[in-house]
């Protein structure tokens, strides 16, 4: 008994995906992905492919075939909104979804339709959407590059790094902006849209920059006389500038703060997202307006020119180690991520937290008083 000749076929074992495979008079074979491995959903998107492998066949225009409802990518292709923003496609309902493109000898995927598979990929991996700010990065990164993916040599990409650099900026926006590129083009590999990544073969890095001073004691003093309400707070937890700036009232209870993600706002990781005593003098206040973390910085750069705003986490991290707080304690407190036994498992509950914190107030204590 032959192969059928109707209908999806599924190549490459029973792991393969499915196709759409059309044989003229001549015997010459035309085949295009269908993109999935389910056989349902294989049936559907056939009679398109298969049209689509006819006309090729017979040297005619591509007839076009309206999507199917609830087929179309998660992740919207995004392009400039002429305000220095980015929102989704005009057309996305016309444009085809990631997994409806041909075989990469068949069709030149385009640099946002790249970022479109790139996106879903990673999303699909970690369980949640690419956040905003990083899709107005993507769409920096890729400004400018009219060459498609597929057709990216070793000079393209030297020619990409040089523009970077012709930009003016920093080197770590360069090495930013070439990764994107490079982790887009690994994407495009991992689905079977090119067999090498080009990017691979141009290292760029960035110099290393200094790692942020831990604010000494004196420093602290300082930064504590200056009388900001935000940096005395940030010096007694040891938050990062953008979880306090992001704060809302209804995260503030019982002299608890929550610090949890919400639309719009996301933590930098899960370990991120936990709970942290105020300090007694903070007697429940909340400011009525936050002020913007450029602000924040150029406070503290006043008062102590050699540090910044993540001095005084580190500071804090030190108060924490005089206090003798166990290392798995301090990383909760601080929201670490960190890997093993304690990431897994590692949950703590306010009884324990509230004397920690304590302990790492009383070093802070001394230095500012």
């Amino acid at each position: 008994m032959g192969r059928k000749s109707v209908g999806p076929r599924k190549l490459h074992g029973p792991e393969g995906l499915y196709y759409a495979i059309y044989r003229d008079s001549s015997g010459k074979t035309y085949r295009e992905s269908l993109g999935t491995r389910d056989h349902t959903k294989a049936q559907r998107l056939w009679p398109a492919a298969f049209q689509r492998c006819q006309d090729r066949a017979n040297g005619t225009a591509p007839t076009f075939v309206p999507p199917m409802p609830g087929e179309m990518a998660e992740v919207p292709l995004m392009v400039e909104d002429g305000k220095g923003g980015i929102t989704p496609h005009p057309t996305e309902t016309e444009l085809e979804p990631a997994e409806w493109f041909f075989e990469p000898e068949q069709f030149e995927v385009s640099w946002a339709q790249a970022f479109q598979i790139h996106n879903q990929r990673i999303g699909a991996k970690r369980g949640r959407a690419i956040a905003e700010s990083t899709l107005k990065n993507q769409l920096a990164a890729r400004k400018g590059v009219d060459k498609p993916p597929q057709s990216f040599t070793v000079t393209d990409v030297r020619r990409y790094e040089q523009q970077l650099w012709d930009q003016g900026l920093s080197a770590n926006t360069v090495s930013q902006r070439f990764g994107m590129m490079r982790a887009v083009m690994t994407s495009l590999r991992k689905k079977g849209y090119l067999e090498t990544n080009v990017f691979d073969r141009i290292e760029v890095s960035a110099k290393q920059g200094e790692s942020h001073k831990t604010a000494t004691p004196a420093e602290c003093k300082l930064l504590w006389d200056s009388g900001n309400w935000n940096i005395r707070l940030l010096l007694y937890t040891g938050m990062r500038a953008n979880e306090l700036l992001s704060r809302r009232p209804e995260d503030l209870k019982d002299g608890w703060l929550d610090l949890c993600e919400y639309p719009g706002f996301r933590l930098k990781n899960k370990n991120s997202i936990r709970e942290l005593l105020l300090p007694d003098w903070c007697d429940d206040t909340w400011p009525q307006k936050f002020p913007t973390s450029s602000t924040l910085w150029r406070h503290v750069k006043a008062v102590t020119p050699e540090c910044n705003v993540h001095s005084l986490r580190h500071a804090y991290r030190e108060a924490l180690r005089i206090a003798q707080v166990p290392t798995e304690m301090a990383e909760r407190i601080l929201g670490h991520a960190h890997k093993g036994q304690v990431g897994v498992y590692g949950t703590f509950a306010r009884e324990s937290i509230e004397p920690a914190m304590r302990a790492a107030w009383k070093v802070v204590d001394e230095w500012v008083r």
